[in-house]
């Protein structure tokens, strides 16, 4: 790692809508680094030549500017996995998490919980006709911040389908017919079983 290597990484962050891929030991390499300029700054300091203080602040102002680099690194890739969050829980199209590293992942996974959490507890409540309610102890056992792979079903409506709510609080269709659609197993048996859309 070097300061060039961080400050690269950060134009790449900040100039790219997507987030971007970084090396799973991304924070390790960065830790040596700090730690190998502390030790460089701690002998600097402990030199008596008249050049010393040249080179001290020099070295204190890379480690300033490495710090600010990092701070806006963090919050810039924090602002894309909070956006990421946000349209998974409304959409629950599946999101590419390969960018993420090994912290971030748990960082998406908590923050979907909250989110998820509110949206049942408030919208799909109100969708339901009934008074908003938030609370932990009624929280599903499976949320879809834990980013399991649903088993679907792909279907052809043989006739028109109105909006309607699963039972995984999600809102699906209309659906015209003819439409196709790919849906969860559950949802899909139903709607072969009343009728509505065949299997293919």
């Amino acid at each position: 790692m070097t300061f060039e290597a961080l400050y690269d990484i950060l134009r790449r962050e900040k100039y790219n809508q997507e987030l971007q891929t970084l090396d799973k030991n991304f924070f390790e390499k960065v830790v040596k680094y700090l730690n190998e300029k502390k030790l460089i700054l701690d002998s600097q300091q402990q030199k008596t030549s008249i050049f010393a203080s040249t080179e001290i602040d020099k070295t204190k102002r890379q480690l300033e500017s490495v710090n600010k680099i990092l701070k806006e690194l963090y919050e810039k890739r924090e602002n894309k996995i909070i956006q990421l969050s946000v349209s998974f829980s409304k959409t629950e199209d599946k999101p590419d998490l390969s960018a993420l590293l090994p912290e971030e992942v748990g960082f998406f996974n908590s923050i979907n919980e909250i989110l998820n959490l509110y949206r049942n507890g408030i919208l799909f409540k109100l969708l339901s006709h009934e008074v908003p309610k938030i609370s932990k102890e009624d929280k599903p056992k499976e949320l879809k911040s834990h980013y399991k792979e649903k088993e679907n079903k792909l279907l052809t409506f043989i006739k028109d389908i109105p909006k309607f709510i699963g039972d995984d609080l999600c809102i699906y269709g209309p659906f015209q017919k003819e439409d196709m659609a790919s849906l969860p197993k559950e949802i899909a048996e139903i709607l072969v079983s009343k009728g509505g859309a065949k299997e293919l």
